[in-house]
């Protein structure tokens, strides 16, 4: 989640980033965008919804022949749980339109790609409002018969709010705003190990990701599953953890007219690990379609969504409104949200974003959808993708789960790189978190963009095995790899070669460093190197571990050549964890971002203004 609103030195965009009352808000009139889906029987519309000061972004999954017995929202669940939950129901979004269903998907006010941030007030109103907008926009929509689902606080909102559907799931579900904010608080600990923030003095309560205003937490604490809420619902589903009782939660909802009790397994495997670990549980996501189709009416109807390709997000103090809208991009359509500056500057610099792991476009911690934001008050467009497996991509399928450090990735962001290019006239620049910045580093030598800026890069060989979901726990893969080895020759030199790498990896760093010098292979220097002499200017942004990782790989000679070219900046943040979701170190890497975006944009106009 976003910690910052947009905004320009010395000025604050109004009303927490959007637009200010009787600000000229004007509705675009063509049609949403048909994202692209593999998914057989199935079409996607994505764009933003409900107030236009202040739209929700959603999106549709539809029967291709535009009818459906139903309508299904999926109320998510909020910060790291929103990235971590995203693709279990992109999922059970695709499955539930394949049973007969229209299906939204929607992100609360102030989280992913809607308008706002974590730190506007009112949160806990405004997320029980973005719960009624979305079942409301179903009805509109045409469904006669409408099926609320909601994913851990995402269920207990979806009871608070009493939107009016007729039906209810609720999926793990937080039995009170305390137990959210507790395990918060235990998710911060574990997945910010760095190192331990002093105690926020006004109240406030960080997560890992997001930061919760003091009057987010007083309200938060008041929230709770109550058996009134889930009778308000004909029929009322509540799956429930097999590994961790939830005796409030049972004690709430037993015995409560239309209320069906199960326990369902699989959410530690999905909400309690590392993003890149996640996996999604699809016995639960069966069990939901199966449920949610038995009650849908027999007959389907014509369902005709109203949803917005694009929307203003937000309004500077100069006037300047903030655009964002869906983009199709190259021969496989991959997903995307242009982000621009209205009226925008001939030949704009356009920042792209890459993804992270298996993190969707809107960044670890919501950082891509912040930064897009922030520097359209400098006249720069942002792009934020997915590459075509993953988030709102169009080859989303579980399993296999995405992939990343392979060539479909790389492939997917030299397109984005060069539409952008192409499009606006201007130049581009990559930005990436770690395996995102080893894509844009291996882009860059291809597209050679003005500027490049690296955060938290982990990798720098341009040959890597590509990565995806662990199936295994770590020694039950080590093992699976040395029995395979021991069948097979050729894989048993691969794997003592493997085997001496892994030692070779524990040599001394003066070690590493004189390898380095002799630019044996794809070092740091050798890659930066090259990336510099391209003609690009480049920032690296690196916690402890990355500072050693690249420091290591730097040799002796390049790393004086590389100081005195005057193209590369490092920035060490001794406290910055990987992820960046320490909120505070994050801030800082932001905010040393867009300054460095806002001054490679001037260099760009400078350059571009003079003859040739």
């Amino acid at each position: 989640m976003a910690s910052h609103s947009v905004s320009v030195p010395g000025a604050r965009a109004t009303e927490g980033g959007t637009a200010a009352p009787g600000a000229a808000v004007p509705r675009p009139r063509t049609e949403p965008v048909l994202a692209a889906t593999s998914v057989p029987g199935v079409t996607m519309r994505a764009g933003w919804f409900g107030s236009p000061r202040r739209p929700l972004y959603g999106v549709w999954h539809l029967p291709a022949d535009g009818t459906a017995r139903g309508a299904v929202v999926l109320a998510p669940g909020i910060g790291l749980e929103l990235d971590l939950g995203h693709r279990a129901l992109r999922v059970l979004a695709d499955r539930l339109a394949q049973s007969g269903a229209a299906v939204l998907r929607f992100d609360y006010d102030g989280t992913g790609d809607s308008a706002g941030d974590d730190r506007d007030p009112d949160r806990v109103p405004a997320w029980l409002g973005s719960v009624r907008d979305a079942v409301d926009a179903a009805r509109a929509a045409g469904a006669p018969h409408v099926t609320l689902v909601g994913l851990r606080i995402g269920a207990t909102l979806a009871a608070s709010a009493r939107a009016g559907a007729d039906a209810l799931v609720l999926w793990d579900p937080c039995a009170t705003g305390k137990a959210y904010l507790r395990q918060e608080s235990v998710m911060f600990a574990l997945n910010v190990s760095t190192s331990r923030p002093e105690p926020r003095t006004d109240g406030s309560v960080d997560g890992p990701g997001s930061v919760y205003t003091a009057e987010t937490v007083a309200a938060l604490g008041e929230l709770a599953l109550r058996g009134d809420d889930v009778e308000d619902c004909a029929s009322c589903l509540v799956l429930l953890r097999d590994d961790k009782p939830d005796n409030r939660t049972t004690k709430a909802v037993s015995g409560r007219r239309g209320v069906q009790v199960e326990e369902v397994s699989g959410q530690a495997a999905m909400l309690e690990v590392s993003g890149f670990l996640s996996k999604v549980p699809l016995g639960t996501v069966e069990r939901i379609v199966d449920w949610v189709a038995e009650r849908l009416p027999d007959e389907p109807v014509p369902i005709a969504p109203s949803i917005e390709p694009e929307a203003v997000v937000a309004t500077l103090p100069d006037g300047t409104q903030v655009v964002e809208s869906v983009q199709s991009l190259g021969p496989h359509r991959l997903f995307g949200i242009l982000t621009e500056p209205r009226p925008a500057p001939a030949a704009p610099l356009t920042v792209v974003f890459s993804n992270s792991a298996t993190t969707y476009h809107v960044g670890s911690a919501r950082s891509w959808v912040e930064l897009s934001r922030r520097i359209a008050a400098h006249g720069v467009r942002g792009l934020r993708i997915d590459q075509r497996d993953l988030g709102d991509g169009p080859d989303v399928a579980e399993p296999p789960g995405p992939v990343y450090y392979n060539e479909e990735s790389l492939e997917d962001l030299r397109v984005a790189a060069e539409s952008a290019r192409s499009a606006s006239s201007g130049d581009v620049a990559l930005v990436g978190l770690c395996s995102g910045s080893w894509s844009s580093a291996v882009v860059a030598e291809q597209v050679k963009p003005a500027g490049l800026l690296l955060l938290n890069p982990w990798v720098w060989d341009r040959e890597v095995s590509p990565m995806g979901p662990v199936a295994y726990p770590a020694r039950e893969m080590f093992t699976a790899r040395v029995s395979r080895a021991l069948s097979d020759r050729a894989r048993l030199r691969a794997f003592g070669a493997r085997v001496l790498s892994w030692l070779w990896a524990l040599r001394p760093d003066f070690l590493w460093r004189a390898a380095a010098s002799l630019h044996l292979g794809d070092t740091t220097g050798a890659t930066v190197g090259r990336i510099v002499d391209g003609g690009t200017d480049v920032l690296v942004v690196m916690g402890p571990r990355e500072a050693q990782i690249f420091r290591r790989g730097l040799g002796y000679g390049m790393a004086r050549r590389l100081e005195r070219s005057g193209r590369l900046a490092l920035l060490d943040r001794p406290a910055l964890d990987h992820g960046m979701l320490h909120s505070r170190e994050r801030d800082v890497v932001l905010d040393r971002v867009v300054a460095d975006v806002a001054a490679l944009a001037q260099r760009v106009r400078d350059t571009a203004g003079r003859p040739t």
